[in-house]
């Protein structure tokens, strides 16, 4: 199964609350209730699913919904088996690169990775960085880890 996120989007983590989040949008703010608004972790890390407690990846550098350009650099660290996983760019419509990534340190540790990849011309100017990994036991795709960017869009 692959997630996607429409454009334009609002990327949001809170932790598990007893009663249900409303969000109410007024100009550039975001006001949300019950709670106040916790502040963006520098380093946001990704979940296969809300309820999966264990992060795979921190991502460092593209932030998210940065605007990126090819060849676009990406630096994190990841919690994978054998450190082993994907990265994907994608426009919405296409996937522009792949690339396999292999982090300094494999699951249960944390690995460093920094790869630089080139990509396709975007076909709109919103995309995804997907985070690919895979079962351990027969190698098949597992997770699709989703990292929203926007594209520096020449439509020429």
């Amino acid at each position: 199964m692959t997630e996607a996120l429409t454009h334009p989007f609002d990327l949001v983590e809170a932790e598990r609350l007893p009663e249900p989040i409303t969000f109410a949008y007024q100009g550039q703010q975001t006001l949300t209730t019950p709670s106040a608004a916790r502040p963006v972790a520098p380093s946001p890390s990704l979940r296969a699913d809300p309820s999966d407690r264990v992060a795979r990846f921190q991502v460092v550098q593209p932030a998210f919904g940065a605007v990126i350009r090819s060849p676009v650099r990406i630096t994190g660290r990841a919690s994978v088996f054998e450190g082993r996983f994907d990265i994907e760019i994608e426009d919405g419509h296409n996937v522009l690169a792949t690339r396999r990534v292999t982090a300094s340190v494999g699951a249960p540790g944390w690995g460093a990775f920094d790869v630089t990849i080139p990509f396709d011309k975007p076909t709109n100017p919103y995309g995804t960085i997907i985070f690919v990994t895979y079962s351990a036991k027969d190698g098949s795709r597992q997770e699709n880890l989703l990292a929203p960017v926007r594209f520096e869009f020449d439509r020429r």
